[in-house]
């Protein structure tokens, strides 16, 4: 081998599934195929000799490029969702390269798989002859294979394991989803018959509605002949008061023109009495009652009995005294 040409060395491939971001309806079981190592759910590791330069850089030529592709499948009735393609050389030493890889055959133009690949130098023991080397060599790619297997074997498992949890999962989901459904249509159907129930009470309020909207409108109609008479009765009234009125001032006019007369007999015959009393007293004055051959006393009696009238005429005594001529 030339100084400072490239090296053989023997590196193991790790494959780090990191995520799947693709757009479904549903929850949906995904299953991950990889070309070169069939079923695995996040890692795989895989051996490969590379060639490197005396730096310990890798020799990436185009012959050297292995590539490999996964395809991603759904559960029952779901189908092909997508395929990646990944270039194994395309890794880092030591630590993961993570690359997101987007999927070709799918219905979301923004679906990717996002995986890491990291490469790790493998132990290898020093023999003097090329013979042993080479048998450690191979024995090294053996064990290697084994443990790919073998871890490959265990990503089968734990993905059937883990099918069979999400298929479980899924079947509950779709057992309470039936049930869901079921008492959704049971319920739907109780609204149905409340609703024509209510539409049949609706109905039946329009009938009443429409009855009383009438009902209403003969008894605004006799309210407003009723209110039409009140106005009626009470301009009557008002009319009535004015000659009510009318009648009391005129009674009030005679009333008092009657006072005003009465007042003025009144006076009249105190004005007679006065009259008859001072008569009397003068009468008494000039005349003796012994000489007298008339009853003087039932003249007087007579007189205050005329003079007991309110009447302005005084009857006369019957007999006139008569004056004798006296003898000196």
């Amino acid at each position: 081998m030339v100084e400072g040409g490239p090296t053989q060395k023997t590196f193991n491939l790790d494959l780090h599934i990191k995520q799947l971001c693709i757009k479904v309806t549903e929850p949906t079981v995904i299953t991950i195929t990889w070309q070169r190592g069939g079923y695995f759910s996040q890692k795989a590791q895989y051996s490969k000799k590379i060639y490197t330069n005396r730096n310990n850089r890798s020799q990436k030529s185009k012959h050297q490029d292995k590539q490999s592709s996964f395809t991603i499948n759904g559960n029952t009735g779901k189908g092909l969702l997508g395929e990646a393609d990944l270039n194994l050389s395309d890794y880092q030493e030591n630590e993961f390269r993570y690359m997101k890889l987007p999927l070709r055959n799918c219905s979301d133009p923004d679906a990717y798989l996002e995986v890491g690949l990291k490469a790790t130098q493998a132990r290898e023991k020093k023999t003097d002859t090329p013979k042993a080397s080479q048998s450690a060599s191979g024995q090294k790619d053996n064990e290697a294979s084994k443990e790919q297997m073998i871890q490959i074997l265990d990503d089968m498992d734990k993905e059937r394991k883990l099918q069979k949890k999400n298929k479980q999962e899924y079947d509950e989901k779709i057992r309470g989803l039936n049930e869901k459904i079921n008492n959704l249509q049971t319920t739907l159907e109780n609204t149905k018959t409340d609703l024509t129930h209510l539409q049949k009470q609706q109905k039946g309020l329009s009938q009443e509605k429409e009855v009383m909207s009438k009902d209403i409108d003969i008894l605004k109609l006799k309210i407003g002949q009723k209110e039409d008479a009140v106005h009626e009765k009470e301009k009557d009234i008002k009319d009535q008061q004015v000659k009510l009125k009318n009648i009391q001032g005129d009674y009030d006019k005679i009333h008092n023109e009657i006072e005003a007369q009465k007042n003025v007999k009144d006076q009249e015959v105190k004005d007679l009495q006065a009259k008859i009393d001072q008569t009397f007293l003068d009468f008494k004055k000039l005349y003796d009652f012994d000489k007298f051959d008339t009853d003087y006393l039932g003249c007087i009696n007579t007189l205050f009995a005329n003079t007991a009238a309110p009447s302005s005429t005084i009857a006369a005594p019957t007999t006139i005294p008569r004056r004798e001529s006296v003898k000196k």
